[in-house]
């Protein structure tokens, strides 16, 4: 392993919080003690932040699983905070507020780790709570409602999401070998602990460091298949391809080009009218979609990026920020500086 990749020893707590830890361990009590400290030299510990909270969560909680999460992963944590954002691969997500985005799209299957912070997700009539340190599958594309909590210990919320790709979802359903029937119910929202994955996890995320994209695209493969055992069927169906999926994968390469009508049906070698009428039996219409797809990429790049707003308004096809303000708010329910700074 690169020395860059290799852990440094946690430092051990002061004896005062050691001695908190067991006595909440002897009572099965329901605390979670952060701390954060310096170490300097090899033998001073100073902690300069330290929250007790005793009592206020049972043990069962998401919260407290989180925090033992957060040590015992401690390494792979420092892995994936090494990963940089590759467009349409993986993205590393992180916002400095509370928000709600209204009507997400995901285009494909994937993971997303909750580094920091919190996420709550509602899909028509199923909702589903994802903690610190657990693992959100969504195993089709969808629209979702999105709303990110972030963590006060943690100072914000940050995740990973990595896009399972189609070739990886073939190579699963290869090795699975069962057949379900598409019509069978099956969740399309799913959260893991971070343990059930962990260590396909680092390997992936050691294979991206080193640009091993086989030895990546393996360990994505055995995640896949751990999730089909565990009787995640959704990820054995195929994402459908329809037209506006299509297009919307063709405006995103270059969200900044003025797209016409002529462009696209160059692109799909049909005639306008064809494009018209294909476009409206799927309820939408070229307009919406270029609208949509420049929205989702800005959303993206709002996450993962730090410019200013005039320059995330400009790579997304707009020169008018205040008019760029307007369709993001419209899209998505709020507007970008409720997510970040700008």
């Amino acid at each position: 392993m690169p020395p860059s990749l290799k852990r440094k020893p946690w430092p051990k707590p002061p004896p005062p919080l050691k001695r908190l830890h067991q006595h909440a361990h002897r009572r099965h009590d329901t605390a979670a003690v952060f701390f954060i400290g310096q170490w300097q030299g090899k033998t001073a510990y100073r902690p300069h932040l330290c929250y007790v909270v005793m009592g206020l969560i049972q043990q069962e909680s998401n919260g407290m699983k989180s925090v033992w999460a957060a040590h015992k992963h401690q390494a792979l944590y420092d892995l994936l905070a090494q990963v940089h954002t590759v467009a349409a691969r993986y993205a590393r997500f992180s916002a400095q507020q509370d928000h709600v985005v209204r009507a997400a799209d995901v285009a494909q299957p994937l993971l997303t780790v909750v580094l920091q912070g919190s996420k709550q997700l509602e899909l028509g009539q199923a909702s589903l709570h994802v903690a610190e340190g657990e693992v959100l599958v969504l195993t089709q594309a969808c629209s979702v409602n999105v709303r990110n909590l972030t963590n006060a210990h943690s100072q914000g919320y940050a995740s990973l999401s990595i896009a399972l790709p189609e070739n990886v979802l073939q190579a699963a359903r290869l090795l699975y070998g069962s057949v379900v029937a598409q019509e069978a119910e099956a969740a399309v929202m799913v959260a893991v602990t971070l343990d059930d994955i962990a260590s396909a996890l680092h390997t992936w995320a050691e294979a991206m460091a080193l640009q091993q994209t086989l030895s990546a695209h393996m360990a994505l493969t055995q995640i896949v298949v751990y999730l089909l055992q565990q009787g995640h069927c959704g990820l054995l169906w195929p994402v459908p391809k329809d037209l506006k999926t299509q297009i919307a994968q063709w405006v995103q390469t270059r969200p900044e080009h003025r797209w016409q009508s002529t462009d696209i049906e160059a692109l799909m070698h049909m005639s306008a009218a064809t494009l018209r009428r294909r476009l409206a039996a799927e309820g939408s219409s070229l307009k919406q979609v270029i609208l949509h797809a420049r929205m989702n990429c800005a959303l993206d790049l709002l996450y993962t990026q730090t410019w200013p707003l005039p320059t995330l308004a400009a790579k997304c096809g707009y020169q008018s920020v205040k008019v760029f303000r307007q369709r993001f708010e419209q899209r998505f329910g709020l507007y970008p500086e409720q997510i970040r700074s700008i």
